[in-house]
């Protein structure tokens, strides 16, 4: 079996700040956890399917919109 195709789900928390860059799963998403670019304004559905999500996380980076971290630009909602 040969691996063609791999998704990445960059997202994470940024609230509360203990928790920063701790990754979230699909369950937090389901119970209404939203995601939110720099300006704090959400850019996306929350249930959104997940190719279309990561998408829109990596448009917001590339946009400036990323929210900075000590491990580098990342986009947390």
């Amino acid at each position: 079996m040969l691996l063609d195709a791999i998704q990445y789900i960059p997202t994470g928390i940024i609230y509360p700040e203990q928790m920063v860059g701790q990754p979230i799963d699909e369950k937090a998403r389901r119970l209404g956890a939203k995601f939110a670019n720099i300006k704090g304004e959400q850019f996306i559905y929350h249930l959104e399917i997940d190719d279309v999500l990561t998408s829109a996380i990596i448009r917001e980076c590339k946009n400036g919109c990323g929210i900075k971290h000590q491990k580098g630009l990342v986009e947390y909602g």
